[in-house]
């Protein structure tokens, strides 16, 4: 039997741009507007700042772990659970690919049901959390995947789109409340 010869493929990057609009996209759309409204609710103002300095202290270790597995191991580029394989074996690295897995999944679930709710002021049909809630989840996250299984520069031009849109919706509540 033949065997097929594995075709390099060139790995499409996201760029500065794409990856800070990215970022931009996810602080804007879900911390800025809905997780210091929830978290006001049970703290108080210093309760909420030393949270997100704890926050911010653990993103920036993280980071730099990852720029340390990445200068060190530079031939290990599927991502996290490559590292995790390579460090403590194939089980490790098993566990490691099935928890990002399932926290990638709930954090889908999550984002829809803040769009959910965020939409459920313009349609009050979507706040009763029934089938309108699960369809409406159902078609966010599969025109995401869509979108990206279009292909990186798709997922990038819509990314600065949206984040373009943001910063301009910002700004204009600005000048509105000024």
């Amino acid at each position: 039997m033949k065997k097929n010869k594995e075709v390099e493929q060139i790995p499409v990057k996201l760029g500065f741009i794409g990856l800070a609009a990215l970022v931009f996209g996810m602080v804007v759309g879900a911390g800025i507007f809905n997780i210091p409204q929830n978290m006001a609710h049970g703290a108080g103002l210093g309760a909420v700042l030393v949270s997100w300095l704890i926050t911010a202290v653990g993103i920036l270790l993280l980071v730099a772990t990852f720029k340390v597995l990445a200068d060190r191991h530079p031939e290990l580029g599927a991502g996290i659970y490559q590292y995790a394989r390579a460090g403590y074996g194939r089980f490790a690295g098993f566990n490691v690919a099935w928890g990002y897995w399932l926290c990638t999944c709930f954090a889908n679930i999550a984002y829809a049901v803040m769009l959910n709710d965020t939409f459920g002021s313009f349609f009050p049909g979507l706040l009763t959390h029934s089938w309108p809630t699960v369809i409406f989840g159902s078609v966010l996250i599969w025109s995401i995947y869509f979108v990206v299984n279009a292909g990186m520069k798709t997922a990038r031009a819509l990314t600065i789109a949206l984040s373009l849109i943001k910063i301009m919706a910002i700004l204009l509540i600005i000048v509105l409340l000024d």
